[in-house]
């Protein structure tokens, strides 16, 4: 056998450098595995494993995410006009007590037609907000359905490709965990991620400004 990678490969072609790498540090990662007493039988459940070159993994992350770019600048504007909203809110309410105040102090009643407005206004407010943020989250699932859906299929053309050999190394089950669970939680990660970091982010942004709007002094205090 002249070339043990090669001849391995499945379809008869040479294997890249990174495949090469993959097989070779199969073997020892098995044996990491077993040694650490995990694997099958071999311990209570599987190590929390952490990435060995997070900044690659994040500019490979955002190169599959890039191709929705147009999607995500929509995400972005929804989750920004939805959070607005939100946060305009209260100073409205705190018009509408205002009112209350004044009709009640100035002792010449409330001004109900006023009230009534100011309410409805926030609530409408309210309600746009929320179908802004029901918008966002829908498109925002199908940007994230369609990149891992991008991503299984290059997992697949890359399974195909991967020698007999270095499928053997593994531990059973552990090349279905990596296809199945590993996307099916960087798929929620990504959904529930990008959403909680744009909406916590514009929201901390937003009451900042309004504070500031309403009394400067008190925001600094």
């Amino acid at each position: 056998m002249s070339d043990t990678n090669e001849s391995n490969a499945p379809d008869g072609n040479a294997m890249t450098d990174e495949e090469r790498e993959i097989l070779d540090a199969g073997g020892t990662a098995v044996e990491r595995r077993r040694q650490g007493g995990f694997g099958p039988g071999g311990g209570v459940g599987m190590p929390v494993e952490k990435s060995a070159d997070f900044g690659n993994a994040l500019r490979r992350l955002w190169k599959l995410l890039s191709t929705e770019r147009v999607r995500l600048v929509g995400v972005l504007l929804l989750t920004f006009f939805s959070v607005a909203l939100v946060v305009v809110g209260p100073k409205l309410l705190g018009e509408a007590t205002d009112v209350i105040f004044r009709g009640v102090i100035g002792g010449g009643g409330i001004d109900y037609d006023a009230l009534h407005r100011k309410l409805l206004l926030v609530a409408g407010l309210y309600v746009v907000s929320w179908g802004l943020s029901y918008l966002q989250a829908y498109i925002l699932a199908g940007v994230v359905q369609r990149s891992m859906y991008t991503l299984r299929d290059s997992v697949e053309q890359k399974l195909n490709r991967l020698p007999l050999r270095y499928v053997d190394a593994q531990p059973r089950g552990d090349l279905l965990s990596r296809v199945t669970n590993d996307i099916d939680n960087l798929s929620q990660s990504l959904q529930q991620t990008i959403s909680q970091i744009l909406v916590s982010t514009l929201t901390l942004i937003g009451v900042i400004v309004m504070m500031l709007t309403i009394s400067p002094w008190l925001t600094l205090v």
